[in-house]
């Protein structure tokens, strides 16, 4: 009870600054994992394993992290969006809606979605 005070009316930065983090979590582990997938083909299995080379992860691994990335960066926008209607930012809030569109344009355009991407994250991007 005593941290309602603290976060009642802040629940939209909240979230926005969790669902940044995430995407940031997503984007991290698409960059660590992209390298590891090209070096593949020039390895052995036996170097690989014990160069601790990612071997499970594959193009719908890399489609995945990159799109959750988006839809969170995506969410981000939209939350910080709403916040910036409640201080009567209405410019900063239209700039956060077009990042936040253009988050999700860029998902919902990736080459892999409709094979490796769950349905779920998918549906949500179109709403």
């Amino acid at each position: 009870m005593t941290e309602l005070p603290i976060t009642e009316g802040k629940l939209d930065n909240i979230i926005s600054k969790l669902a940044c983090k995430t995407a940031e979590f997503y984007e991290s582990a698409y960059e660590k994992a992209s390298p590891n997938i090209k070096l593949l083909g020039q390895v052995s299995f036996e170097f690989a394993r014990t160069q601790r080379y990612i071997l499970i992860l594959d193009k719908g691994w890399l489609t995945q992290l990159l799109v959750k990335s988006c839809h969170f960066r995506a969410a981000s926008e939209y939350r910080r969006a709403l916040e910036d209607e409640k201080e009567e930012k209405m410019g900063d809030g239209v700039a956060r809606l077009h990042e936040a569109i253009r988050y999700v344009k860029r998902a919902l355009d990736h080459e892999h979605l409709k094979k490796f991407a769950s349905a779920q994250v998918v549906a949500d991007l179109k709403v």
